[in-house]
């Protein structure tokens, strides 16, 4: 089960994201929020059109390559996966990702909508741990997870706390990330060896 879920999970990314041949075909966009992100500066060569959170460009053959974005809403992109490391938000188009330091240095990158402040640098470390005194954030859950919904269940690929971090092991925290999204209990959780990678929580 665990590799059918880790495939599903890589599906969905991959479904977030639509190959563009060429500058070309970048006019025909749809709504919402959405990152084209090309191989060459001045929104030139191979281009990915993004509408949801990529945790790696290596899975999509985009990693470290890219030199121009074009954005509609505002993004947060970053130089390691998991959106880690030094990352910068932006929103508007960016013909030279080498003026803001960032040319082929893009690993990771997610719409914000709002959600999140302004980072220019290395995320802080954080105390407390998952499901400690870190402040009533339950309602940001949803902000930072995307489900894939059956008819009994909900599976989320990465799940991530209020915070946007990811979720370490520990006994009882994909039953408690299930009750913060406002569904029932866990029917099944994959655990890495720091945090959880996928978890199938019932409706």
């Amino acid at each position: 089960m665990t590799r059918a879920l880790k495939a599903l999970a890589l599906a969905t990314t991959v479904c977030l994201a639509t190959a563009l041949p060429a500058a070309a075909n970048y006019g025909q966009r749809g709504g919402g929020d959405e990152a084209v992100i090309f191989k060459h500066p001045d929104f030139r060569g191979e281009a990915l059109a993004v509408q949801g959170p990529v945790y790696n460009l290596r899975e999509l053959g985009f990693n470290d390559t890219v030199s121009s974005i074009d954005v509609r809403g505002a993004w947060e992109i970053c130089v390691d996966p998991d959106f880690r490391g030094r990352c910068v938000v932006i929103d508007q188009p960016n013909e030279r990702l080498s003026r803001i330091r960032m040319n082929d240095n893009i690993t990771s990158l997610r719409p914000l909508n709002g959600n999140r402040r302004h980072i220019s640098g290395r995320r802080d470390n954080r105390h407390g741990g998952y499901g400690g005194n870190r402040g009533n954030r339950s309602g940001d859950y949803r902000a930072h997870n995307q489900g894939i919904e059956g008819r009994h269940t909900v599976f989320f690929p990465r799940p991530r706390d209020a915070y946007g971090d990811r979720i370490p092991v520990g006994r009882g925290n994909a039953n408690q990330f299930c009750r913060e999204m406002g569904l029932g209990q866990v029917v099944y959780a994959d655990r890495g060896r720091r945090n959880l990678t996928d978890v199938l929580c019932a409706k």
